[in-house]
């Protein structure tokens, strides 16, 4: 089965989504998910128009962890109010993704803000784009490296 459903991924061009990290925590009556995501195989296409139309699918795998990995069950019941997830193209150790900095692996910071309390900058000279609540920061140093727009 798990060849299967990587050959109809592949088919349907949706990325291989690896959660590297995810902590959850809470802030009043929803709660609040920071995860570092991987995304390896983005199937040869447009890595930004790819994120752009699976931005749900990435913060649904890290929500997915990060309530796997939390203790406290009344957490876990809780809505997702704010979401902060960085989106990278090659995998790391997990320490070393969670304090990464501005490289060139590091694509872009997908956020989703549904409690408007958290105020949170965005990664310096990034180009920023929003799209209703979501907001994505694509980072510049990938998209120099890369040969992309954003656009």
């Amino acid at each position: 089965m798990p060849i299967a459903f990587q050959q109809i991924r592949t088919n349907l061009g949706i990325p291989q989504i690896t959660c590297r990290g995810a902590k959850l925590h809470r802030n009043g009556w929803r709660t609040v998910l920071n995860a570092e995501v991987v995304c390896e195989d983005f199937g040869g296409g447009d890595i930004s128009a790819v994120i752009r139309k699976h931005r749900r699918r990435i913060v649904r795998v890290a929500h997915r962890k990060a309530r796997k990995l939390t203790r406290q069950m009344g957490l876990r019941a809780l809505p997702l109010g704010y979401a902060y997830v960085a989106v990278f193209r090659s995998d790391f150790r997990s320490r070393r993704l969670s304090g990464f900095g501005l490289g060139e692996d590091l694509v872009c910071t997908l956020r989703l803000q549904r409690i408007r309390r958290i105020k949170a900058p965005d990664i310096m000279g990034s180009t920023v784009e929003t799209i209703g609540k979501w907001r994505i920061a694509w980072n510049k140093s990938w998209l120099e490296m890369s040969g992309q727009s954003a656009e």
